[in-house]
């Protein structure tokens, strides 16, 4: 068996008591009219014609007024409850955006550490010959000059090459931050192919794809 709460029988109390009043006003109205419409008639019959007719009134009005109060009061509650999903809906949203924004941040300093180890790991002590090697191959005056030092350290310049073609990699896959990368690195990348071309095409005799993506870097900063 339902249970009725106590707001709802208020909420019924509230209802009943006011059409009960609004009854009884109009119940007493039309007592008083047909009353005069007696006293100017002094007709029983019509006088009860009369008071049927407007009983009937009576009645249709009292229905119209209830019906008119419930529908206003359904609005109402469908009006609150618009406005809860709607601050519901708001809040999700909020919560998503928020949420977005996390994870954005996150992808931006996780590509800029990604960024900054390619820093480190370049003036790593490690990388010193091979650094050393390409500053020598930028200082060679001719090409001859060039290509003979370059063969006498072929595998600090293979090292050099390879690291250029890793960052170039790094960038075309967007797994690093490229405007900090590119900050860092321009210089290296425009210098290095350009004295390094001659040699990197011989190369390419034996593997025609090799270090495509330090070219395309080239390609975008120069």
């Amino acid at each position: 068996m339902a249970i009725i709460g106590a707001d709802t029988l208020r909420r019924f109390d509230i209802k009943i008591s006011f059409v009960l009043t609004f009854s009884s006003v109009a119940i007493l109205a039309l007592v008083i009219v047909t009353f005069l419409y007696w006293r100017e008639t002094q007709s029983v019959k019509d006088t009860l014609v009369f008071f049927s007719v407007g009983a009937a009134a009576v009645g249709q009005i009292t229905a119209s007024f209830y019906t008119a109060r419930v529908l206003n009061a359904t609005l109402r509650k469908d009006d609150r409850d618009a406005r809860r999903a709607d601050d519901y809906d708001a809040l999700q949203k909020a919560r998503t955006e928020r949420e977005d924004a996390r994870q954005k941040a996150q992808m931006e300093l996780a590509l800029k550490q990604a960024t900054l180890r390619f820093g480190e790991r370049w003036n790593d002590p490690g990388m010193f010959a091979a650094r050393d090697a390409l500053r020598l191959v930028l200082k060679q005056g001719t090409e001859e000059e060039r290509k003979k030092f370059i063969e006498s350290q072929e595998t600090n310049v293979m090292h050099i090459v390879n690291f250029l073609e890793e960052m170039g990699t790094s960038c075309r896959h967007e797994l690093v931050d490229i405007k900090i990368m590119r900050e860092q690195f321009d210089f290296v990348i425009v210098c290095a192919w350009t004295k390094l071309f001659p040699w990197i095409k011989e190369q390419r005799h034996q593997d025609k794809d090799i270090w495509e993506d330090f070219e395309h870097l080239y390609d975008a900063w120069k």
